[in-house]
C-alpha cells in the first residue's frame, strides 16, 4: 500500500517534468511475495535480502549502493502513508526546493503525527522548522535563528 500511494503521489502531485525520478526498495526477509511486488511496480532499483538485516543494513544499501549516483534520496517506510488531506502537496518537490535554496539545509523531515487513527500533532498542516524563517515553498530566503549562524558556538 505505501508503494502504490508512494507511486500514485509522484504521478499526480508532483511536477514530473522538473522532478524525475527513480523508486529503489529493499527488501529484508519478506520471502517470494516481494518478488510478485518488485515485479508488479517496474521498479528501477531493487534489493531482496533473504534475511531481515535491520534498518541500518537497508539504508546503508539503499544510500551507497543502489541509490549512490542519486542528488537526493527519500526514504519510507512500510508502515508510512501520505495522508489524504496533504496528498496534493508537492511534498517532495518544497523538500527539494528548501535544500536547493539554502546551502546549509542538508535534509528535510516530512511528518504528520498519526495515532490511534487522527493526527496528533499540534503543529497543524505544513509548517516550518521554528528555528528557521522564510517559507516551506521557499518564496524568501531561509535565515537562521539567532545563535544558530553558521558555526556559532563552536
Amino acid at each position: 500500500d505505501t508503494l502504490a500511494a508512494l507511486i500514485a503521489h509522484m504521478e499526480a502531485s508532483e511536477p514530473i517534468d522538473r522532478l524525475p525520478y527513480e523508486v529503489a526498495w529493499i527488501d529484508q526477509g519478506s520471502g517470494p511475495d516481494a518478488q510478485a511486488v518488485a515485479s508488479a511496480f517496474q521498479l528501477e532499483h531493487v534489493l531482496l535480502w533473504p534475511f531481515n538485516q535491520g534498518v541500518t543494513f537497508a539504508l546503508n544499501s539503499l544510500l551507497f549502493s543502489l541509490c549512490r549516483r542519486s542528488r537526493y534520496v527519500m526514504t519510507m517506510e512500510e508502515d508510512w502513508v501520505w495522508l489524504p488531506d496533504k496528498a496534493a502537496v508537492p511534498a517532495v518537490h518544497m523538500a527539494i526546493s528548501v535544500m536547493e535554496h539554502d546551502p546549509h539545509v542538508v535534509g528535510v523531515f516530512l511528518r504528520s503525527v498519526v495515532q490511534f487513527g487522527r493526527e496528533t500533532s499540534d503543529a497543524g498542516p505544513w509548517t516550518t522548522a521554528p528555528l528557521w524563517a522564510g517559507s516551506l515553498a521557499c518564496d524568501a530566503p531561509a535565515t537562521p535563528a539567532a545563535g544558530m549562524e553558521a558555526g556559532a558556538g563552536t
